[in-house]
């Protein structure tokens, strides 16, 4: 990932300028437009255009000012504003929110693939070595998350889960050289 981070793109430039350019040459590309993209559409036999991402206004996008990107904690504010006589005021007003696909709490195959994953990487030997987290506060999180029948925090705890396991997945690749497992 590192590596298509371009420095030249990066120096002396605003942090929220930085942080938009990192994740659009990790996420977007290689996650966010598959996912929730080209995968999607294809699944269903359609090309999509996403509106947003057309190179013009992308790059137009790249010249408008952070403060007005973000104003007073209000992201996406200059489109907010352009679109404020068009969208209805529950959207305007709106706070902005992560798409995830459907959680493994919703689906046994799912749970059973995310818990074969987390019997590989998070062993209390591995957590204890990696040290990025208290292996007493991660089993009985991950004990009671699989419990947990409020929708809205089993959603939550499935989102700390999938961030431990890529942690420590990508630690284990990239960091301890150790191949990922053969997945049947």
């Amino acid at each position: 990932m590192a590596a298509a981070i371009d420095p030249d793109q990066v120096r002396g430039r605003h942090r929220l300028d930085i942080s938009q350019y990192t994740w659009s040459k990790t996420m977007l590309e290689g996650q966010i437009l598959t996912w929730g993209g080209d995968r999607m559409d294809m699944a269903n036999s359609m090309e999509a255009r996403p509106a947003f991402l057309d190179h013009h206004l992308a790059e137009y996008a790249t010249t408008i000012p952070p403060e007005v990107r973000i104003r007073d904690g209000v992201e996406k504010w200059v489109l907010r504003e352009a679109m404020v006589n068009v969208l209805p005021r529950e959207l305007y007003e709106r706070k902005k929110f992560a798409f995830m696909a459907p959680p493994a709490h919703t689906d046994p195959v799912k749970r059973n693939a995310v818990q074969e994953m987390i019997d590989h990487w998070l062993t209390d030997n591995r957590v204890n070595e990696v040290g990025f987290f208290d292996r007493e506060a991660l089993n009985p999180f991950i004990e009671s998350a699989w419990q947990e029948t409020d929708g809205t925090i089993a959603r939550r705890n499935d989102i700390v889960i999938n961030h431990t396991l890529q942690l420590h997945m990508l630690h284990g690749q990239y960091v301890e050289d150790l191949p990922l497992p053969v997945v049947d």
